[in-house]
């Protein structure tokens, strides 16, 4: 039986640290939305921005009627049948999270992780200028 974790909560609320432990502590396999997006991002000529990712993000949902998250996670799920605790780290709206659920019923749990607007946009910012510390 799969069992199939989602965490939501805005970009650089902690989804990335919570799923890292879960990995490491408790086995979970991890499919991650951001990476898509970034790649998706990437692939447009785009910058991967917080505002970016969520725009596409948003953009894909209207799309696909908020499916993309679950075609993300579901590619990975069938590719790997013997793994039964999957983790995904960012799904954003509720309907994303009821199709998680159409799809594999009480075996998914939601949880939504919070942090102060002023503390996303200083773990972001750091995120960034890490990122370019390690591109030089």
């Amino acid at each position: 039986m799969k069992f199939v974790l989602l965490l939501s909560g805005s970009i650089a609320s902690g989804k990335s640290s919570v799923a890292n432990e879960l990995v490491r502590q408790y086995g979970f396999c991890s499919v991650g939305t951001g990476r898509y997006l970034a790649g998706l991002c990437e692939e447009k000529g785009l910058e991967s921005t917080r505002l970016n990712l969520q725009n596409l993000g948003d953009d894909l949902d209207t799309k696909t009627a908020f499916q993309w998250p679950i075609t993300v996670a579901s590619h990975s799920i069938e590719q790997n049948p013997k793994i039964d605790k999957w983790l995904l780290d960012s799904v954003r709206k509720q309907q994303q999270v009821a199709n998680f659920r159409d799809r594999f019923g009480a075996q998914v749990l939601h949880v939504h992780l919070y942090a102060p607007e002023d503390i996303l946009k200083a773990r972001y910012d750091s995120r960034l200028k890490s990122n370019a510390a390690n591109l030089n």
